[in-house]
């Protein structure tokens, strides 16, 4: 009779386990984070509901998975936004200024109005399609704020500059609405030529101070 011997399958490292483990946990809980994302703020609730237990406990677990999820919402914002105006021409026209309590999208009217008008124009609907699809990711409030330069208006249809800032303001809200964004989610305001970023001693320097400032309060972020 021949015996053979018998070979022991080498086992793996404890360490080896432990690691897999970890990361097989890690995965699921950014993928849980990342579907909390997609959430509406109702469905949030439920899962909160089912999840947390008696006294104080679920409600330190409701801020801490709030918190975690602003967060997230806010860099994704940010970073789409980053995007747009990357794409084509804007960076020359838009820049994207993030502090605590807001997000705020700059752009300069030549790219979004004729002189002395307060219609959007056809050519610039693309990006603002574009914007509106991010926007419509969060339920924050939104301000819509226009500016002018200081030059007084020569129109038969605005009397001041602060109505024909009014007007791009409401315009561009409209045209947000006319792409699904509920109306109620926005303030219009119009600030005519008292609130410039720069000097109006120049043309280019007047040309920087004509436009339009899409704010999102960051508060409101979900």
């Amino acid at each position: 009779m021949i015996f053979r011997a018998f070979k022991k399958t080498p086992k793996e490292p404890i360490w080896l386990t432990v690691f897999c483990d970890m990361t097989t946990n890690l995965m699921l809980f950014f993928l849980m984070l990342y579907s909390f994302t997609r959430m509406t703020k109702t469905q949030r609730n439920q899962i909160y509901t089912a999840l947390s237990s008696a006294g104080k406990k679920d409600e330190v677990l409701k801020q801490k998975a709030d918190n975690v999820i602003k967060k997230f919402a806010e860099e994704e914002t940010q970073d789409k936004f980053e995007n747009i105006i990357k794409s084509g021409d804007m960076e020359k026209y838009s820049n994207l200024e993030v502090t605590e309590s807001q997000m705020r999208l700059v752009l300069n009217t030549p790219v979004l109005f004729d002189s002395g008008r307060a219609e959007v124009k056809y050519e610039i609907k693309a990006v603002l399609k574009h914007i509106a699809s991010v926007l419509s990711m969060t339920n924050d409030r939104i301000i819509i704020e226009g500016h002018t330069d200081n030059l007084p208006i020569k129109s038969a249809d605005f009397r001041s500059n602060w109505e024909l800032s009014a007007r791009r303001a409401v315009n561009v809200i409209k045209y947000f609405a006319e792409l699904g964004l509920p109306s109620e989610r926005f303030i219009a305001a119009g600030y005519g030529e008292y609130f410039p970023r720069f000097s109006n001693d120049t043309p280019s320097l007047r040309a920087k101070n004509r436009r339009i400032e899409i704010v999102l309060m960051k508060e409101a972020m979900e």
